[in-house]
């Protein structure tokens, strides 16, 4: 069916050198525990919670939205054109971005709003959100995500609102790398936003000498950098908010533990 909705295109990055440099079996098993947590995080977690929530009815046949993995990259589709169903995307690729990096399987995003038609039995994905997602992943130079501005247009109280004030951490506007040198302001997935790494947040970064992929650590590094330096990085008190924003943690024993590094 045809609707106007929000719409993500997520690339793995690397994953021709992992495939390179690796035995079949190993990137399988990598690759296996990613798709599981694509699926694993695709649904209300709590449902029996009595937290509080940001959402005020259940996921639509137990998903937060529309899920298609096609070898590296995943592509997601809000249920309909409300914006609930646009924030449950939205909440989901920041969560899928923390995870995949803690992983060590970082990916590149992009998120668009626009005519979709999906059929899920026939496996057909197209329209002009997909395509508006597909361009503005390709164009980063970076891990991470940005959010096009038709989406902003399309949910304006995601963005601007003073109630949820956290929601501005998550989707920060910030002036996203291009390839080729340019940049632009636009929202992006916050994934430093409440996220703890006991070794700390370049212990996620991939290793290379090849130039392209250290010019995107350092873009990556840099935004880590300015979140820190806003000083908006955790939510003081995790009891006051919501359930789905509360702290991600990455590291080899039981939390709590401190970030590892200054980033």
């Amino acid at each position: 069916m045809s609707e106007y909705r929000a719409v993500a295109f997520l690339d793995i990055l690397g994953f021709k050198d992992l495939i390179s440099k690796n035995s079949a079996d190993k990137i399988a098993e990598k690759y296996s525990r990613v798709i599981d947590m694509t699926k694993s995080f695709n649904r209300d977690l709590f449902p029996d919670s009595k937290d509080l929530s940001l959402f005020s009815s259940k996921s639509k046949d137990n998903r937060w939205c529309i899920s298609k993995i096609f070898s590296d990259s995943i592509i997601l589709v809000a249920h309909d054109g409300t914006e609930e169903s646009c924030l449950r995307l939205l909440i989901y690729v920041w969560r899928l971005l923390q995870a995949c990096l803690s992983l060590q399987m970082p990916f590149r995003g992009g998120i668009g709003y626009d005519e979709m038609f999906v059929d899920e039995t026939k496996e057909i994905f197209l329209g002009r959100a997909l395509t508006k997602a597909y361009e503005l992943e390709g164009s980063q130079e970076w891990i991470g995500a940005a959010i096009h501005e038709d989406v902003e247009k399309a949910y304006p109280n995601i963005f601007n609102n003073d109630i949820r004030p956290y929601l501005k951490n998550i989707f920060l506007k910030y002036p996203v790398p291009f390839k080729g040198g340019g940049i632009k302001m636009l929202h992006t997935i916050n994934w430093r936003f409440t996220f703890i790494v006991e070794e700390g947040t370049r212990s996620l970064m991939p290793y290379s000498l090849d130039r392209n992929v250290i010019n995107k650590v350092q873009n990556t590094l840099k935004y880590a950098e300015k979140v820190v330096q806003s000083g908006e990085v955790y939510i003081s008190d995790s009891n006051k908010v919501p359930i789905e924003v509360r702290s991600f943690w990455c590291g080899s024993k039981m939390p709590p533990f401190p970030h590892g590094d200054e980033l």
